[in-house]
């Protein structure tokens, strides 16, 4: 039920598509830096496309997301004039990040293989994330039957060519899905195409030849580690000088002025 009721929300995507209207779509995974987090998944919709699902608030029942955890926010207009549907889920580890990631689509959406790692040593944090998003299955990979014919949609199944001829633009102007990823730390590397302050960007399309694999990696450098090194350090340097090198100069001074025998010369001195 629970993956059942995660189609249902992205299954928007695909009545509002079918219909011509605009869509806009975010995965955003939020990285902590003991490897908590936050994942967002978040729908919207343009004026157009509410008037055509007005009963979209009653129809999207999400109360066992809820009960395992999803904050669900809207349906709400935004600034932006779009009605935005938002449900995130807090992760309290990277292990739970891949198990709430792999809940969004089932094994057979566009999103799966998504990971969040997380490496430490000394004095550094290595964080890494790692996914595949996949949308040449065209909007059967959001769709749910069910919850198309409860809005009153189109049939679902039709090819991205059939889907831009009946709506008469190119489908990647009329869909945008973009997966945002704040890691902390300094980026290290990455192959998402944009950067918006601290995140990540990519936005895979349904024009895309093949499947869209996503990674980036960051680095968190814990200076006061560092520094509580250092100190430790010369502690260490300091308690040898006391310890072992201060006594043996002591040592050597006080043979040095111990008075010599008695006729004032060493052993090859004397005459």
């Amino acid at each position: 039920m629970l993956k059942q009721q995660l189609r249902l929300l992205l299954a928007v995507v695909a009545v509002a598509l079918g219909a011509g209207c605009q869509v806009r779509t975010e995965l955003v995974i939020d990285v902590q830096d003991d490897g908590s987090g936050t994942v967002e998944v978040a729908v919207s919709l343009d004026p157009d496309a509410m008037s055509r699902v007005p009963g979209l608030a009653d129809e999207l029942r999400l109360d066992d997301l809820t009960a395992t955890g999803w904050e669900i926010t809207g349906p709400a207009v935004e600034d932006d004039g779009y009605t935005w549907i938002r449900a995130s889920k807090g992760f309290a580890s990277p292990e739970q990040a891949a198990v709430i990631l792999a809940e969004l689509t089932g094994p057979d959406g566009p999103i799966s293989g998504f990971a969040v790692t997380r490496d430490r040593s000394f004095a550094r944090t290595e964080y890494g994330l790692t996914g595949v998003v996949d949308l040449t299955g065209g909007l059967e990979a959001f769709a749910d039957e069910q919850l198309a014919v409860a809005l009153g949609g189109v049939p679902l199944g039709e090819s991205v060519a059939e889907i831009e001829a009946r709506i008469g633009v190119p489908i990647d102007e009329a869909f945008t899905f973009r997966v945002a990823a704040r890691l902390p730390g300094e980026l290290q590397d990455t192959d998402a195409p944009a950067r918006e302050g601290t995140a990540v960007v990519w936005e895979p399309r349904f024009s895309d030849a093949g499947a869209s694999s996503l990674s980036a990696t960051s680095e968190l450098v814990r200076t006061r580690t560092l520094s509580l090194g250092a100190l430790a350090l010369v502690a260490a340097v300091a308690a040898v000088l006391v310890g072992v090198v201060l006594p043996v100069l002591a040592w050597r001074r006080r043979r040095r002025l111990r008075p010599r025998g008695r006729h004032g010369a060493g052993r090859y001195g004397g005459r």
